[in-house]
């Protein structure tokens, strides 16, 4: 019974170190310069909005240090490079030599 419940707990550790949570400094609402809005919730789900259109909505996930999108609104993924400072956030567009500057409104929980 002990070695079973010993290797339950090794199968379970391995499977949660596989899925690398969201960073705590990316939760919350975010507003760029353009006029868009992210809302990330810390279940890993994100909305981008701009002018009370939805642009983006889908999971995020942390994989390599990136930000692993797998959109919901178009069956898209792809992996974007960010930076957050204390209220600030720059995440790479992806296919672009261009980012979006974030600024925190909200913090998320």
């Amino acid at each position: 019974m002990r070695k079973l419940i010993t290797v339950s707990l090794l199968l379970m550790s391995v499977a949660l170190q596989s899925q690398e949570q969201i960073p705590f400094d990316v939760i919350g609402v975010w507003q760029s310069q353009e006029g868009e809005f992210v809302d990330i919730k810390s279940t890993g789900t994100f909305v981008r909005i701009k002018n009370k259109q939805i642009q983006a909505k889908g999971i995020v996930e942390l994989k390599d240090n990136q930000l692993y999108i797998k959109r919901t609104d178009s069956n898209t993924e792809y992996s974007l490079c960010f930076f957050t400072g204390p209220s600030t956030m720059v995440v790479c567009k992806p296919e672009s030599t261009e980012a979006w500057l974030f600024h925190k409104i909200e913090v998320g929980l």
